[in-house]
């Protein structure tokens, strides 16, 4: 089992003041919570969740080394809160797992060989219509990340949910939803699209007769 180690600390003081100096010197306020234990606040520093964050998913394991604390809780990503202008992190949440209790997340899937795909090779386009799934299991066994390989796809084939099979992971979408699909490119289609929006401008054109020397408004409906 592959996990990432974060550090962190207790916080000793709370509130928003305190929590707005700690940012200022760079802290994230952190809360861990679950795993039939108490819940713990923390602090971590933002520089290394930052350099840590560019490489993780919500579906990482993540060991924290808590300063003053024999125990390394194992946890999962659950939500990042962040100012609404800056977009700098003002808080995390961590979800304490257990290793014998089985948790439901969603899971990133991402394609393989879109560029040699047999589908775009006679014309076609790769549609990636579902990102993520949800799944369920044991810690252990959780996905890193879902990957499928289009390379053999022609114009015309999907990739459904039923079709995604991973030891000891149940899916929870729906079996026919569509993951990815390889289309037709409707040249023609957006060709005619095209003229038909060159002759009504065409015709809008011809409809409306300003005054000489005024600027004329054309309204849209």
């Amino acid at each position: 089992m592959k996990t990432t180690l974060l550090n962190a600390r207790i916080r000793t003081e709370t509130g928003k003041g305190k929590a707005r100096r700690n940012r200022k010197a760079g802290n994230i306020p952190i809360n861990l919570y679950g795993g039939h234990k108490e819940n713990l606040i923390l602090e971590i520093q933002a520089k290394e969740f930052s350099q840590l964050l560019s490489h993780i998913t919500e579906s990482t394991l993540i060991e924290l080394n808590i300063q003053g604390r024999k125990d390394k809780p194992i946890t999962l990503l659950r939500q990042i809160q962040r100012h609404p202008l800056t977009r700098n992190i003002l808080h995390i949440d961590f979800l304490r797992v257990v290793m014998t209790e089985k948790v439901k997340l969603e899971v990133s899937v991402k394609l393989e060989n879109t560029d040699i795909c047999q589908g775009v090779k006679s014309g076609g386009m790769v549609e990636f219509l579902l990102r993520d799934l949800e799944v369920e299991c044991l810690p252990a066994d959780i996905p890193e990340m879902i990957y499928i390989d289009v390379k053999d796809l022609d114009i015309g084939d999907s990739v459904y949910v039923k079709d995604i099979q991973i030891d000891n992971v149940t899916i929870h979408n729906s079996p026919e939803l569509s993951i990815v699909s390889v289309v037709a490119l409707r040249i023609l289609e957006v060709e005619e699209a095209v003229e038909e929006g060159v002759e009504e401008g065409e015709e809008g054109e011809e409809g409306v007769e300003g005054v000489e020397g005024e600027e004329t408004t054309e309204k849209t409906e």
